[in-house]
């Protein structure tokens, strides 16, 4: 303000200094002075004062304020400032007390031209100060973990977090061990300022490979996990971030921590076998634990056709699976006949050429020769003469308390194909390694267990021959799934699609519970699984097929499951 007295006698009469003052006969001129220095804007002069007045006034002074400061991006900047040849500041802005009159005022900072000018200083003299120097600065934002390069040399912050760089055009670059970094080709002016976001780019990667087996020593096969993700599958050259310091190694319930190192790539795995077998001289049925899984389609994958939306579903029985598809070997012991097509491929090949309902005959008569549970009463199928395969319609019950042998439900069999992951195919994201297709087959049927197994030890899941299922495929016009075929978000238990010709719905209202049946005239029914002749993407373990249940075409195969009791 211009009324310098005016201020020093109101602000100090506003606060306890007055009593002070009036209480100390002996006050020293330092204390005037540091005490009265900020409220005359610098014009401090020599101050008097009575002990014994309340009041005071300062007389003119031959002091002005010299203030000098940046006309640049930044507003600080270290370096010497003199006036008539005596330092005043090692910093600018710079603001002191010096005589009004005339001096000379010079400025030096490393790295920038001398800058000096003669001025006339009054009460207030503010200077704005131009330099032309070869650097400038960028504020940048980082990762904590980065490290900064500007044309290819490391460069730090300096202590006010800007970094100083040259004069010119370059490229600023944030990396770290870990990351291929990410950069931005930049401009620096004198003293110009620039902020700038940079992140770390992708991660680096190295290869990983996972050998996995059994302590009886057979192999197994085994999901990868990384935070949670399946990333691939033992056996598999897998690609994991480079500085990954540990995997996750699943099979089925089981899980192992895997510690990576930074020289190795190959790791060996070894898993108890714990699952369960039911044994017998023609087949083998491991037995699979109750669970919850997501069934259907991804919704990434752009193969899906009417496997959407993937929806929970849960399964409350254990329950038996064979280990492969029904063999020629088996079938002809249980039935005293062998349909199959490909009968040169010899017994332990899968049999083919078999309709949904002889499947269901099939399961009835291995039941009864094992002392169990038949699960299904067959009626009023009427079959074509010469054409013992070839049914056209009929009436099936099925007792779900049984604890004989049955076709699995869909859910049943995808929840065993995937063998407790998420892959493609029943037990690789390759098709190559687990199953038999176009591509591969020859245009025929292959010996049972000639690829890799999946996770519970199962069998040609994937191609092969397409596996029968319980469900009962209801159709749209355009041959997509309607009704209870079709899948919705909402979550379900123990899924069975069964369905009736309307004129026998009351009469199947009155089933006793866990009875499901099944009217048909040439109704279709889901299979699974595709076979040696059908494009790859038909072998999905989420893909759902139907076909009329009456067909008992050279592709054509199931096995089959018991509920544990």
């Amino acid at each position: 303000t211009q009324n310098n007295q005016m201020l020093g006698q109101k602000s100090i009469q506003s606060t306890d200094i007055r009593e002070l003052l009036i209480q100390t006969h002996t006050v020293g001129a330092t204390f005037i002075e540091s005490t009265l220095g900020g409220f005359d804007a610098g014009r401090t002069g020599r101050r008097r004062i009575d002990p014994k007045e309340d009041s005071w006034s300062v007389p003119p002074s031959d002091l002005g304020v010299l203030s000098l400061s940046l006309d640049a991006e930044i507003d600080r900047l270290d370096g010497s400032v003199q006036v008539d040849g005596k330092s005043i500041c090692t910093q600018l802005p710079c603001s002191r007390h010096i005589k009004t009159g005339s001096h000379t005022v010079s400025v030096r900072v490393p790295d920038c031209d001398p800058w000096q000018k003669k001025v006339k200083t009054k009460s207030l003299t503010n200077l704005k100060i131009q330099l032309s120097c070869r650097f400038g600065f960028v504020s940048l934002t980082t990762p904590d973990s980065a490290k900064i390069s500007f044309k290819e040399t490391s460069i730090e912050p300096e202590a006010n977090g800007l970094y100083r760089l040259p004069v010119g055009t370059g490229t600023l670059k944030a990396f770290d061990d870990c990351h291929n970094g990410e950069s931005e080709s930049i401009t620096i002016s004198s003293l110009g300022k620039r902020t700038l976001t940079l992140g770390l780019g992708k991660e680096k990667t190295r290869p990983l490979t996972i050998a996995a087996k059994y302590d009886t020593g057979g192999p197994v096969n085994v999901d990868v996990q990384l935070n949670g993700t399946t990333i691939g599958s033992s056996g598999e050259e897998l690609s994991v971030p480079l500085c990954t310091s540990a995997v996750e190694v699943v099979h089925a319930k089981a899980r192992q921590t895997l510690s990576l190192n930074e020289t190795e790539n190959t790791y060996r795995v070894t898993f108890e076998e714990v699952i369960k077998l039911l044994k017998k001289e023609d087949y083998e049925a491991p037995l699979i634990s109750a669970g919850t899984f997501m069934m259907g389609c991804w919704k990434n994958n752009t193969d899906c056709y009417s496997e959407k939306p993937r929806h929970k579903v849960t399964l409350t029985r254990d329950f038996y699976i064979m280990k492969t598809e029904v063999t020629q070997e088996l079938y002809t012991r249980v039935m005293g006949e062998n349909p199959s097509k490909f009968k040169d491929c010899g017994g332990q090949c899968p049999v083919e050429k078999i309709s949904w309902y002889n499947a269901l005959k099939m399961a009835n008569k291995l039941s009864e020769l094992e002392g169990l549970d038949q699960c299904y009463e067959i009626e009023r199928v009427h079959v074509i003469a010469g054409r013992s395969n070839f049914m056209t319609d009929g009436v099936v019950y099925w007792h779900e308390d049984c604890d004989g042998w049955r076709l699995p439900t869909e859910a049943e069999w995808e929840y065993a194909a995937r063998g407790g992951s998420y892959h493609k195919y029943a037990g690789s994201n390759s098709i190559s390694l687990v199953g038999w297709h176009e591509g591969n087959s020859g245009n025929k049927t292959h010996k049972v267990c000639l690829k890799r197994k999946n996770g519970y030890g199962l069998c040609d899941m994937t191609g092969n021959v397409s596996e029968w299922v319980w469900d009962l495929a209801r159709l749209d016009d355009s041959a997509h799934p309607k009704g209870e075929s079709k899948y919705t978000s909402k979550e379900r238990v123990d899924p069975a699609v069964s369905w009736s010709h309307p004129g026998l719905l009351e009469q199947v209202r009155k089933d006793p519970p866990r009875i499901r049946r099944v009217f048909s005239v040439t109704i279709k029914h889901m299979n699974r699984g595709g076979n040696y002749q059908e494009y790859y993407r038909w072998s999905r373990v989420a893909h759902r097929s139907s076909t009329n249940s009456e067909y008992n075409l050279g592709y054509f195969g199931f096995r089959l499951v018991r509920t544990l009791k």
